[in-house]
């Protein structure tokens, strides 16, 4: 009789068994060999170390004895390109992923990151919004919280949103507000406010003052913080 598997036409796929170990493995059989380049020397590196950006190299721990993945630990920041070539879905589509880089620093206690907001955990009084005194007797504050919240008084109703800093640059999200009315003085206290925070850009700290300013630097808002020691 007919051989099954010599008579089996070869463009016509192949033995079961194989058909789900190619499944399993989708790389198996591919010609093609599958490698990350780096922007780094090509040299040999001493077991359990990597190459980064420049020629430096990282210390690297196993994740568990034999396995192949790593762990590092650190500060992590922007280095310098690397072009990984991944393999598709679909073979014959290139695709280049256009990754970053990221090099290790020392590590450091998660305190000093915390630390580089200089206006996290402080409360402040606005005593002058765009360029009127703030009254006394109105119960005005802003509070910058833990990972980018603010909330506060705004002289009339108790408001919450978020805010982003980086460097001198600043900028507070839509703040949210209870809706209840107050006298006018209080009311005109309120809309100053929330009317120069949308605008706010920037900021300058000295100690326990601060001044809020517009993209051209103008001052909006000066705060004298309540929590000061």
């Amino acid at each position: 009789g007919e051989d099954p598997v010599r008579d089996r036409d070869p463009d016509h796929g192949q033995p079961e068994q194989q058909d789900r170990s190619q499944r399993r493995n989708p790389g198996l059989g591919d010609p093609t060999p599958r490698r990350a380049v780096a922007a780094v020397p090509q040299r040999l590196l001493p077991v359990g170390e990597m190459p980064v950006h420049g020629g430096s190299r990282l210390p690297l721990d196993r994740s568990k004895p034999g396995s192949s993945r790593r762990r590092v630990s650190g500060l992590l920041t922007p280095a310098g390109p690397l072009d990984l070539p991944v393999k598709p879905r679909h073979p014959g589509i290139p695709m280049i992923l256009r990754m970053i880089v990221l090099a290790l620093a020392l590590p450091v206690p998660m305190a000093m990151a915390a630390g580089s907001d200089p206006l996290a955990g402080s409360e402040w009084r606005p005593v002058e919004i765009a360029g009127t005194p703030t009254p006394e007797d109105v119960e005005v504050y802003l509070q910058f919280r833990a990972e980018g919240a603010v909330a506060g008084m705004g002289g009339c109703n108790r408001f919450t949103g978020s805010y982003s800093l980086e460097g001198e640059a600043l900028a507070f999200s839509p703040l949210a507000a209870t809706m209840m009315m107050c006298p006018e003085p209080q009311m005109l206290v309120e809309r100053r406010l929330f009317d120069a925070l949308a605008q706010v850009r920037g900021f300058a700290r000295d100690r326990i003052d601060l001044v809020l300013s517009d993209a051209d630097g103008a001052p909006l808002v000066v705060l004298v913080q309540r929590d000061a020691d």
